[in-house]
């Protein structure tokens, strides 16, 4: 859990060497990003919406569609086959910064109606920023996004603020 709250990526980077010794392969990057692709595929994420490397996400060649980054979030939430949530999801969703409340969105999402309802993963690479997840609105929906940023200004926040910006407008209008 403390790996995604708190983005541990050496734990990332662990966790995929042990996917791959787990699967009774050499405890290797590329053997557990195999592994990991066979589930996406699995999962129904087209093959042309991600290109991975390593576990953590750093390597410069990792590339990732929004729109396979929900489709994960969607699958986790929403088994295909029943409409249930995949057995793991409760731990899954726990496992996500809380808005406001803990991880990398401790500090983000502080006041009501955000708070304790943003439930997601940030990324942070040169320059390039994500934040996609899940969303509990007054509503009682849960609404699934994604929004990835590239080439923002280093030193500046004003990307950030948007994707914060866009969250609280789909919970308002939700």
């Amino acid at each position: 859990m403390l790996t995604i709250k708190v983005s541990q990526n050496l734990h990332a980077e662990m966790m995929i060497r042990n996917i791959a010794s787990n699967k009774d392969c050499m405890p290797q990057a590329s053997n557990g990003v195999q592994w990991v692709r066979h589930f996406l595929y699995y999962a129904g994420i087209d093959k042309d919406d991600f290109v991975f490397y390593d576990g953590s996400g750093l390597s410069g060649h990792d590339l990732v569609t929004p729109r396979a980054t929900a489709k994960l979030l969607s699958y986790a939430a929403h088994d295909p086959k029943t409409g249930a949530p995949q057995p793991w999801f409760a731990d899954w969703k726990a496992s996500l910064p809380v808005g406001g409340v803990d991880g990398s969105l401790d500090f983000r999402f502080t006041k009501p109606p955000l708070k304790g309802h943003v439930f997601a993963k940030t990324g942070t690479h040169s320059e390039g920023r994500a934040l996609s997840g899940y969303l509990d609105c007054a509503s009682g929906r849960t609404v699934i996004f994604s929004i990835l940023v590239n080439n923002h200004l280093p030193g500046s926040n004003v990307d950030r603020d948007a994707m914060d910006k866009i969250v609280a407008a789909i919970a308002a209008a939700q």
